[in-house]
């Protein structure tokens, strides 16, 4: 679309469809997919005002966009520090253990680790009115207190195949793909598919919060070392050979307790910052909407 220069600027016809996208898109036709004709662009009705006014319009709305989109990248730049503020404290917890002289232990030492896997899709008997939770690594989100999933299987997969029942409480970690190094503790016993790792605590060796946090504190180095071709594949082994700093229970309670604080916190700032910019990316469209009414 170029624009006759002697009647329209090119920045008022921009803003003109980015504010009206939706309407526009309207016009496109097609039973496979939708597509907008020349001809039904050519047809469009477009309020023209004067040249002078056009350009008044046009630097009222770029003064505002600039404010936002200044606006939007200091709110982004806080949303970012937000998300990186608790992996920072967290090494700061566990590397101050080392200088305290908290035992060093492997993880495959004082958990018992095992991982999920999938009863046969073709075998209706394992999952036709199944009510045992099976969760796949996508439902691992950082979250203690797992208690929903969106598929179960029966006491028949459970008895027949590899698939093992993980009791409530049980620390899991996702290994493959785009949700490898995600955490999740069970709120509830559960089953899970062959990419989701567990960590069972039966030697009552450690505080299963202390350990998540920790796992949380090295998800970067995790999936740095655990890239196996385009995407990271955690294994068992690299896993059962971390090593953490173990203090004794109590100081592992108490560590806890501080990082829930701190995460509690964490998270009501990333909310806020969230809202904040969901807020200023709408300004924009209240801005074109205004302007196009004119009543900017």
């Amino acid at each position: 679309i170029r624009p006759n220069l002697d009647f329209t600027l090119k920045n008022y016809l921009l803003y003109y469809f980015k504010n009206f996208e939706v309407e526009i898109s309207k016009k496109g036709k097609g039973s496979t997919f939708s597509a907008i004709t020349k001809n039904a662009l050519e047809e469009s009705i477009i309020p023209i005002p004067p040249l002078e006014e056009q350009k008044r319009i046009v630097a009222k709305i770029d003064g505002l966009f600039a404010k936002i989109d200044q606006a939007i990248s200091l709110t982004e730049e806080s949303l970012k520090q937000a998300k990186n503020l608790l992996p920072s404290v967290l090494n700061e917890v566990f590397e101050k253990g080392k200088v305290d002289g908290w035992e060093e232990k492997k993880l495959g030492d004082i958990a018992f680790l095992k991982s999920g896997s999938t009863p046969s899709r073709s075998n209706n008997s394992y999952w036709d009115e199944g009510t045992i939770p099976w969760l796949k690594s996508g439902e691992l989100n950082d979250v203690m207190g797992i208690k929903e999933n969106s598929e179960f299987i029966t006491e028949i997969a459970l008895n027949e195949t590899s698939v093992k029942l993980f009791e409530k409480d049980t620390l899991l970690i996702a290994m493959y793909g785009a949700t490898a190094g995600k955490l999740g503790i069970l709120s509830i016993d559960a089953t899970t598919n062959q990419a989701v790792c567990s960590i069972q605590n039966k030697k009552r060796m450690f505080n299963n919060h202390f350990v998540f946090y920790f796992l949380f504190s090295i998800r970067k180095k995790i999936i740095g070392d655990s890239f196996g071709g385009a995407q990271p594949n955690i294994s068992k082994t690299y896993l059962e050979n971390v090593t953490l700093c173990l203090p004794e229970l109590s100081i592992q309670e108490k560590t806890v307790r501080l990082c829930n604080e701190l995460s509690l916190k964490t998270k009501h700032a990333k909310s806020r910052l969230e809202k904040q910019l969901a807020y200023l990316k709408q300004l924009k469209s209240s801005i074109l909407s205004k302007a196009f009414k004119g009543e900017l």
